[in-house]
């Protein structure tokens, strides 16, 4: 069965989620061209589960983090126009279609805020080792990704399984 393919009119909720994505990612770039001619010529590259240094590179790899979230962004943010190709927990009918895909366009849309903040933590964190302000990226990194993430998906996961759509 074809799922229906219905325009979905984003909400202020939407345009919220969007304009801290690209703020965020705006941010990360502009943190770096501030800081780039300061940057010793190894800088962190990899953190481990503790956020401590792992491995360093040449400074030209601070620019991979807002290339990389830039291009998340964009995929993500045009992957919110096909929802119809979303897999969902329940079954899509026309009934419930709209709202279906509403929920998930906006998970798709904070999941996409997130990571644009997450990126730019990290960004900014990793121009404040390089520069010898910070030594880690600190304790609270690990609980931000893991509440940050999981408790949209699993508010997404409960509301898309009410039968009313609100």
């Amino acid at each position: 069965m074809t799922r229906p393919k219905i325009y979905i009119k984003r909400t202020a909720a939407d345009y919220l989620m969007e304009a801290i994505g690209v703020l965020a990612i705006i941010w990360m770039f502009i943190n770096i061209i501030m800081h780039y001619g300061s940057l010793p010529e190894t800088i962190p590259s990899h953190f481990n589960i503790r956020g401590n240094v792992d491995n360093y590179s040449n400074k030209i790899s601070i620019w991979f983090l807002p290339i990389v979230s830039m291009v998340l962004f964009i995929s993500l943010f045009f992957m919110t126009k096909f929802p119809h190709n979303f897999n969902y927990p329940t079954k899509i009918t026309e009934s419930n279609a709209e709202g279906q895909y509403k929920k998930a366009s906006r998970l798709i849309r904070y999941i996409n805020a997130i990571i644009a903040i997450l990126f730019a933590y990290i960004s900014y964190q990793t121009v404040q080792i390089a520069l010898g302000n910070q030594e880690s990226l600190g304790s609270g990194f690990l609980i931000f990704l893991l509440i940050g993430l999981f408790s949209g998906i699993t508010l997404y996961y409960i509301f898309s399984k009410r039968n009313k759509v609100k």
